[in-house]
């Protein structure tokens, strides 16, 4: 299975079928705060640029709008206030296409952060269902696998650091990324499991 994961694949199924022979899985989570996954879709849109094109271009449309009714009614050019509503009722709709587009893309992007899984294996290895791509790492030292979160908050980021990380549906070499594990169960102890997962000798 290669690309993008389908949306009628199920991400814990597609988490087994990733494993090599003979591997299994000693840990996983998935996120479990919507909140969590709200903030990190609308920075993935406003850092795609996308968010901020849309804010540029509705801004534009209002200035346009504003000036050329205001320029109208001191002109005496429009001969009643039908005419200007019309304007209004134009701009808003033409506004409304990219912001019912952006709406889209931010609610697809939503979803593939719900999907999201977090699994380590018995061979040290690493995968993740991130971002709508399955991604393979090796585990990083113990003590790089650290969390912030305080002991009494039961959801929290275990960090991994940056690691090479190989996706699925693309060959070559690895490229380097940070690896997060966002707001899984119990960060504390997910750090002990993923630490241990990256004691194991190397599979021979």
């Amino acid at each position: 299975m290669r690309g993008a994961i389908i949306a009628s694949v199920d991400p814990d199924d597609l988490l087994v079928k990733s494993l090599e022979a003979g591997e299994r899985i000693v840990w996983s989570d998935r996120p479990h705060r919507l909140a969590g996954c709200l903030r990190r879709a609308l920075l993935a849109r406003m850092s795609s640029g996308g968010a901020f094109v849309l804010g540029g271009l509705i801004v534009s449309i209002a200035a346009v709008a504003v000036v050329a009714s205001a320029r109208y009614s001191l002109a005496g050019s429009l001969p009643g206030t039908t005419d200007v509503s019309l304007l209004y009722q134009l701009v808003l709709g033409v506004a409304c296409i990219p912001l019912g587009l952006e709406a889209i893309f931010f609610v697809q992007r939503l979803l593939r952060c719900l999907d999201d899984r977090y699994a380590v294996t018995d061979r040290g290895r690493g995968i993740a269902i991130a971002d709508g791509a399955v991604l393979f790492f090796d585990l990083p030292p113990p003590e790089q696998v650290v969390t912030r979160t305080p002991g009494d908050v039961e959801h929290g980021d275990v960090e991994l650091g940056e690691l090479a990380v190989q996706e699925l549906s693309r060959h070559g070499p690895r490229a380097r990324r940070r690896v997060t594990f966002h707001d899984v169960s119990y960060p504390l102890i997910a750090v002990e499991s993923i630490r241990s997962a990256a004691r194991r000798p190397p599979f021979c």
